[in-house]
């Protein structure tokens, strides 16, 4: 999603976010590895940022 994100940054449209109510209340527990993720999302802003100044 993120890439996705920086790509359309980009291009010259208009996009905005949509509202939604999360109901954690009946999900199970996350499966998705925090920190590894986090890390992947830096790594790839940074990789981005670093190719926007060459």
């Amino acid at each position: 999603m993120v890439d996705i994100l920086l790509k359309l940054r980009r291009l010259p449209v208009i996009f905005g976010e949509v509202p939604l109510i999360l109901r954690y209340d009946l999900k199970a527990n996350s499966k998705m590895r925090l920190m590894k993720t986090s890390i992947g999302t830096l790594r790839l802003l940074a990789k981005r940022r670093v190719g926007d100044m060459s």
